[in-house]
């Protein structure tokens, strides 16, 4: 079990530096159909008014993981959305489930989040596939934020799709990037 809390450990380090670049004000962000970001094994709408910051294959395409900033307030950080994808396929196969990934993932985040605080988990339905959506907050780079993270795991592909919401995101902003989270679809 310490191999499999490990390499989870390691794969499942979640970025979890907000995406800082700076983006320009918009008016209040929307979510388009035209706005579908599709990659391997995986889809979801992006919002008007979120900058695509990358899309990394890491040599392997259905690896393909996304970035996006959304509009920040004058001098704050951006909230960002993430998405990644690890490949579990080495993880021992008795342990490679959404339960052992979830507490492995559990037991991380008050170690690299400061300030750690559970504000709540439920199981939810993914498609057809089970997932763990969670949120937490803490302070990163001295600054308040609120993260909604979903994960699910298919095949030998873990995803995980992280809101991250600095303190002073606008309200039209926040909503967005929820709605990016409530449209990720595997496929």
């Amino acid at each position: 079990m310490k191999f499999a809390a490990l390499f989870f450990s390691l794969l499942l380090a979640a970025p979890l530096a907000a995406a800082q670049a700076a983006a320009p004000s918009a008016s209040a962000p929307t979510v388009a159909k035209s706005n579908l970001v599709t990659l391997p094994g995986y889809s979801l709408t992006a919002a008007g008014g979120w900058i695509m910051l990358k899309n990394t294959y890491q040599g392997d395409p259905t690896l393909a993981g996304v970035a996006l900033a959304g509009p920040a307030v004058s001098g704050k950080l951006n909230p960002s959305f993430i998405v990644t994808v690890t490949d579990v396929s080495k993880v021992p196969k008795v342990n490679r489930t959404l339960g052992v990934a979830r507490d492995v993932r559990a037991e991380e985040l008050p170690t690299v989040v400061q300030d750690f605080k559970w504000l709540g988990e439920r199981t939810v339905k993914v498609g057809g596939t089970l997932g763990v959506l969670w949120s937490y907050s803490g302070k990163e780079q001295g600054v308040t934020h609120r993260w909604t993270q979903l994960m699910t795991l298919k095949g030998d592909r873990l995803y995980t799709a992280t809101l991250a919401l600095p303190e002073g995101t606008r309200t039209d902003v926040a909503a967005a990037g929820r709605e990016m989270l409530d449209s990720f679809k595997l496929r």
